[in-house]
């Protein structure tokens, strides 16, 4: 019996610190006012969206081929915002290439695509802020400018960590294409060479194999995800937190991506959207899943914070910021 009481109360503690933390997430989401911070988001994303294609389609290019990861990218973005807006995007991306007549034309460009796409990043790094209560305000103008070329710099990071991600979720498509392909073609001869005591499973291997690559695929997304996710939490706000807690926001914010996808999918799938909206319908479809997303994200720092207090702790500014007193 003292065992069974051991676990009831664990049990119930567990779900009383749930329920305490998730309560603090909804608040601190409220009064934060995140909902006004993915609004703005949304609306920069509009510009920075094509620039920051390019910048990576250009930098895996290197590896893959431009022609081949700009496939990539756009069936990504098909398979979250539809072929409409996706086919909208690379027009966009296409409309917006680097002058090639000269080099300092080509160098011009390629600056101000870097600037325009570190703009993402830069909203994200102040909603943070606002969520963690941080604020830098550097005493000289001199130092401001430093600052200003350091956001810019980690946004740049960001968006090679993007990259890489990127490389990483083509080389693991390729892989799970593969043991696909191979199972395929090799299903009579797996079945055959099946050890006696689970020749059972043999009416079922391809439906078991279809659910474990799947299984596989959905692990993939959500530590890819989780781990972009976490590297912000890390490096762009002005609060120094733990990879603990980063990660531990990431999962959360990964997984309700993860939803979120079905959600929105199901959503654009049902609602007439772009047909409401005439020639404006690819643009709004794209404000509501950025929209949607971001507030993804902020919930997962949200929780990062009630966790924080919850467990008795504060969270510290980084050296060049500090705390705000929220009204």
């Amino acid at each position: 019996m003292p065992f069974f009481q051991k676990l009831y109360q664990r049990i119930l503690n567990f779900f009383k610190a749930a329920y305490a933390i998730i309560y603090a997430t909804i608040v601190g989401y409220t009064q934060d006012k995140v909902l006004r911070i993915g609004a703005a988001l949304a609306y920069y994303t509009i510009f920075s969206l094509p620039a920051l294609l390019i910048i990576i389609i250009g930098l895996v290019g290197f590896l893959y081929g431009e022609a081949a990861i700009q496939g990539q990218v756009y069936t990504q973005l098909k398979e979250f915002l539809g072929e409409e807006v996706a086919l909208q995007i690379e027009n966009a991306v296409k409309s917006t290439g680097t002058s090639q007549q000269n080099w300092w034309a080509t160098l011009f460009g390629i600056a101000f695509l870097a600037f325009v796409a570190t703009g993402i990043f830069q909203v994200i790094q102040e909603a943070l802020n606002i969520i963690f209560g941080m604020e830098v305000s550097p005493p000289k103008i001199s130092k401001s400018i430093i600052l200003e070329i350091i956001n810019r710099l980690l946004s740049l990071t960001m968006i090679l960590i993007l990259c890489s991600l990127f490389v990483v979720s083509i080389v693991l498509n390729t892989i799970l294409l593969q043991v696909t392909g191979f199972i395929s073609d090799n299903s009579v001869s797996l079945v055959a060479n099946m050890p006696y005591n689970l020749s059972f499973l043999n009416p079922y291997i391809q439906s078991l194999t279809g659910y474990l690559l799947l299984l596989i695929k959905f692990a993939a997304s959500i530590v890819l995800t989780g781990s972009f996710f976490a590297l912000i939490y890390k490096i762009l706000p002005a609060a120094k937190l733990s990879w603990g807690k980063a990660c531990m926001g990431a999962l959360v914010a990964s997984l309700l991506f993860w939803l979120g996808q079905i959600v929105m999918g199901y959503y654009l799938a049902t609602v007439s959207i772009i047909s409401a909206y005439g020639a404006a319908g690819s643009l709004i479809v794209l404000l509501i899943w950025v929209y949607y997303s971001s507030q993804l994200l902020f919930i997962g720092a949200e929780f990062i914070k009630a966790y924080t207090h919850y467990k008795g702790q504060t969270i510290e500014p980084k050296p060049f910021a500090h705390y705000v007193q929220k009204q």
